[in-house]
C-alpha cells in the first residue's frame, strides 16, 4: 500500500511535466536558413572627403572685427565653428563675443559683421531696431539655426514665453521680409547614406558659392526670401511641414540699404565635424572673405569708431596746439583708436592719408570747401523777425479815470525775475571767430558762439572727420564733451552732427 502510494504521487509529479513538455517542444530545435540581403551590392553615395585648404598667415595687425553672438542662449560653442573663425583670423579679421550685459549699439560699431548662431532667447525690440539700423548703413547680419539644436521643455522649467529657435529668427528676420520655415529638408532618393542629409548640387553665381559644386546639409530648415536663394534643392527633395517636394532652399542672401543678411537654415556645414564633406570647407572659406573683404562704409552713427589705420591730426591756422588741447586730443585719441600712435601731427601729410580737422567757423580756402561740401552755410541770410508789439500805454488799456496803473513794489518781483544769470553767462562767455550764424542742412540757423559742428567726409580710401567750433577755447571744451559723451546730445543729418558744445540741447534760430 505504501509502495502504491509513493507510486501515485511520483506519476502525479512526473505525468504532468512530461505533458507539458510534449505541448510545449516538438523536439530539438532546428536553425532555418535566412537569405541576407547582399551588403556588398548596396550603394550608399557619399560625398566626397575635401582636403585642408591652406589658409594664409594672420596678419600682424587686424584690419576688421566679426562680432559673434552669445548672449541668446545660442545652443553652439566657438570651439564647434573653428573652421570659420580660423578663416577669418587668416583673412585678417578679430573675433569678438557678446556678454551677457553689453551696448549691443556700442558693440556694432566697431564690427564689419554680427553672427548669430541658433539663438533661444529672443532680441529685445531696441536690439532689433539696432540690427536693422546697422544693416542699413552697410554692416553684415549672419544668422543661422539648426533643427537639431533647439529648445526642450519639461515639466520642471518654469513656464513663461517658450521661443524656439525658429521663432527668435524670424522676429529678428522680419524687417528683411525673410523667414525660416518650422520643417526640415529631406531627400529619399540623392542622399549621404540618410535621407535628412540632403547633398546640393545648384547654386546662383555669387562670391559665397564661387567654386562650389557640391554641399551637403545634415539636417536644415528651408527658408523663404525674395532675394537671393543662393541655392536650389533637386526635385525630389522633401520638407517635413506638407511631406510634398519644391524647389527649396536652406539658405538665402538679403539685400537691405547699404549691407546684407545672410539667413541659413542648416549650421552643420560651418561645424568642425562636417566642414570636410563635400565642398562645405570651401563654402566656409568664402563666407569667412564675404564678412571680412565687404568694408563697410562708416557713419557718424559709428563714432567714435570711424578709422581702421593710422591717421594725421591737422589743425587750422586759429586752432593753438599747446599743451592742454593736446592733452584732450590725447584722450579722443584712446576713444577713436585701439592703440595707441595711430594719430600724428606730421609737417607734411599724405594727400591719402586719414584726417582729422580742427578748426573755426573761420575756415581757410580748402577746409571751407568740405564745410561746403556737408551743406554748411558759412553766410546765411538773416531772417527778419516781426517787430516787437509795442506795450500799450494807459489810454489803450482803457482804464478808468481816477486808477492809476499799479507798480508793484520789489518785494513783490517774481523769483524768476530775481535769478542772475551773471555767473553762467560769464562761464560760457566765448569769443566769437568768423560769422555768428551759420546754416546747417536740415536745422536751419544756428548760433555758432555755443555750436559744436562734426563732419564725416568719405573720399575713396580716405576718411575725414571735421571738428569746427566758435574759437579755440571752445574747441578744448569741445573735444572733452564728444570724448566724455560721444555724439549722444547731438542731431545727426547724414553725416553731420551739430552739438552743443557744453551737451546741451540746441535749438535753431530760424
Amino acid at each position: 500500500m505504501k509502495r502504491t502510494n509513493i507510486l501515485i504521487a511520483i506519476t502525479c509529479l512526473v505525468v504532468p511535466a512530461l505533458l507539458t513538455a510534449i505541448w510545449y517542444y516538438s523536439g530539438f530545435p532546428r536553425q532555418n536558413l535566412v537569405n541576407m540581403p547582399e551588403f556588398e551590392s548596396i550603394d550608399i553615395p557619399y560625398p566626397p572627403i575635401s582636403t585642408t585648404v591652406p589658409l594664409k598667415a594672420p596678419p600682424a595687425k587686424p584690419n576688421t572685427t566679426i562680432l559673434i553672438d552669445l548672449s541668446h542662449g545660442n545652443m553652439i560653442s566657438l570651439s564647434e565653428i573653428d573652421p570659420l573663425i580660423r578663416s577669418v583670423e587668416s583673412l585678417g579679421g578679430a573675433i569678438a563675443t557678446t556678454s551677457l550685459e553689453f551696448d549691443l549699439t556700442a558693440s556694432l560699431k566697431n564690427a564689419n559683421a554680427f553672427i548669430t548662431l541658433s539663438p533661444l532667447q529672443g532680441f529685445s525690440s531696441n536690439e532689433i531696431s539696432s540690427l536693422t539700423a546697422y544693416v542699413k548703413r552697410g554692416g553684415i547680419l549672419v544668422i543661422a539655426t539648426d533643427p537639431t539644436r533647439n529648445m526642450m521643455v519639461t515639466d520642471a522649467m518654469p513656464m513663461g514665453t517658450i521661443l524656439s529657435g525658429v521663432d527668435v529668427a524670424n522676429l529678428l528676420l522680419e524687417p528683411f521680409d525673410t523667414s525660416i520655415s518650422d520643417d526640415y529638408l529631406y531627400d529619399m532618393v540623392i542622399n549621404e547614406g540618410n535621407f535628412r542629409n540632403v547633398i546640393i548640387t545648384e547654386f546662383d553665381r555669387h562670391d559665397l558659392t564661387q567654386n562650389v559644386e557640391r554641399l551637403v546639409i545634415y539636417g536644415g530648415h528651408s527658408v523663404r526670401t525674395h532675394d537671393y536663394p543662393l541655392v536650389s534643392s533637386s526635385t525630389s527633395t522633401y520638407s517635413s511641414a506638407t511631406d510634398m517636394p519644391g524647389d527649396f532652399s536652406p539658405f538665402a542672401l538679403v539685400k537691405y540699404g547699404e549691407g546684407s543678411v545672410l539667413v541659413m537654415g542648416d549650421l552643420s556645414l560651418l561645424t568642425t565635424q562636417y566642414v570636410f564633406s563635400a565642398d562645405n570647407q570651401v563654402f566656409v572659406n568664402n563666407l569667412a572673405e564675404y564678412i571680412t573683404d565687404s568694408k563697410r562704409v562708416r557713419t557718424l552713427e559709428d563714432f567714435p569708431v570711424l578709422f581702421n589705420n593710422e591717421t594725421v591730426l591737422v589743425p587750422s591756422s586759429d586752432i593753438e596746439l599747446g599743451g592742454d588741447l593736446l592733452s584732450i586730443i590725447s584722450k579722443l585719441e584712446k576713444v577713436v583708436f585701439t592703440h595707441s600712435g595711430e594719430l600724428s601731427v606730421p609737417t607734411n601729410a599724405s594727400q591719402t592719408s586719414n584726417r582729422i580737422i580742427l578748426t573755426t567757423f573761420d575756415p581757410d580756402a580748402k577746409t571751407e570747401k568740405i564745410l561746403s561740401g556737408l551743406g554748411i552755410d558759412l553766410s546765411p541770410k538773416q531772417v527778419e523777425k516781426p517787430s516787437a508789439t509795442p506795450e500799450p500805454d494807459d489810454e489803450q488799456l482803457d482804464i478808468p479815470d481816477g486808477m492809476e496803473t499799479p507798480i508793484l513794489p520789489d518785494d513783490e518781483i517774481t523769483q524768476e525775475e530775481n535769478v542772475d544769470f551773471s555767473a553762467e553767462t560769464d562761464s560760457r562767455e566765448l569769443e566769437v571767430k568768423g560769422p555768428e550764424r551759420i546754416g546747417l542742412p536740415g536745422l536751419g540757423v544756428i548760433e555758432t558762439k555755443e555750436l559744436g559742428v562734426v563732419g564725416l567726409v568719405q573720399d575713396g580710401e580716405q576718411t575725414t572727420l571735421i571738428i569746427a567750433t566758435a574759437s579755440g577755447a571752445a574747441m578744448k571744451d569741445f573735444i572733452t564733451e564728444i570724448t566724455i559723451n560721444g555724439l549722444s546730445s547731438c542731431l545727426i543729418r547724414n553725416n553731420l552732427a551739430a552739438c552743443s558744445v557744453y551737451g546741451t540741447v540746441l535749438e535753431p534760430q530760424g
